[in-house]
């Protein structure tokens, strides 16, 4: 092995370590803009209908924007985030030195972006290296979610909810589709919630002798159950205890938290407020406590 090879092939793994670094310091109030995707909260949320065998081809590295398994491993720019990662990164640096040609890489195709699912350390050398295209075999998941272009994890993120309220949509009628407007999320998987909270209260309407298709369970259900809690929400004032969230967002995690306080205390029947106000006070957080967090968080920039 050649001394200079090796030399330049860590100093390159250094630059790329500070590369990761400097990105987590412009965003650590955003986090989410460092992180790379990871297939399974998204192929959990778009319910891909089988795969498909892509073959082998150059794709555009622009396009890969998530891993299946070292998704924590690497920044949303395949920066290396780890010292641990070293010895396999540099190895494959001396080898694009040597013009040795390397396995194609192996990844998943979602609504035409890529999920590296073997080949991520590859993926970021090539990424440090400038190179545009690389070589993968690739597996597509057949769903209907289609997004062109390179993107980060929010903008993903964002599509993806927007996508899902389509989705929910469909189920009710046309005239109603303005009703859907009012259930805005920051996380994906919300809608799949709200479904079956609607899907609960049709059996329970069912139960009560009322038959009514899905529509009119939602109208019911948001009327006897979303909006007298989102007032409780408002009436409260907790919403700036939970930055960048909605009050949907709010009213999912508070019937979660309802039932595991139900559970935990053994009986039935808490009021909504009780739970709403338990709910801030554990989980909520104020501006002070917010910027102690950040505080908190620095030393870890640079480890």
């Amino acid at each position: 092995m050649s001394n200079l090879e090796s030399k330049i092939a860590n100093e390159r793994f250094d630059r790329a370590r500070f590369k990761e670094l400097f990105g987590r310091i412009l965003n650590v109030l955003t986090p989410d803009n460092q992180a790379l995707l990871s297939l399974q909260d998204v192929r959990g949320v778009l319910k891909s209908a089988g795969e498909s065998y892509g073959g082998i081809k150059a794709i555009s590295i622009k396009l890969i924007v998530g891993s299946e398994g070292r998704y924590r491993d690497f920044s949303s720019k395949f920066m290396p985030r780890y010292e641990s990662s070293r010895t396999r990164w540099t190895s494959i640096d001396r080898a694009h030195q040597k013009d040795i040609i390397l396995p194609a890489i192996r990844v998943y195709e979602v609504g035409g972006l890529y999920f590296v699912r073997d080949g991520n350390h590859r993926v970021s050398v090539a990424k440090m290296l400038g190179m545009e295209e690389i070589d993968a075999e690739i597996i597509r998941l057949n769903t209907a979610f289609r997004l062109e272009g390179p993107v980060s994890k929010p903008l993903m993120k964002k599509r993806i909810i927007e996508f899902e309220r389509q989705q929910f949509a469909k189920q009710i009628e046309e005239r109603y589709h303005k009703e859907v407007a009012e259930l805005e999320f920051t996380e994906a998987g919300r809608y799949d919630e709200i479904m079956r909270h609607i899907q609960s209260h049709q059996n329970w309407l069912k139960r009560q002798g009322t038959e009514v298709d899905f529509t009119h369970a939602y109208l019911s259900w948001k009327k006897k159950v979303l909006i007298p809690v989102l007032e409780i929400i408002n009436e409260e004032g907790i919403l700036n205890r939970f930055y960048g969230r909605t009050p949907a967002d709010l009213y999912v995690w508070i019937i979660k938290h309802g039932s595991k306080l139900e559970q935990s205390l053994g009986h039935r029947g808490l009021q909504v407020r009780e739970v709403i106000r338990d709910f801030s006070k554990r989980f909520g957080r104020n501006q002070f406590q917010r910027f102690w967090t950040f505080v908190k968080q620095l030393p870890r920039l640079f480890r």
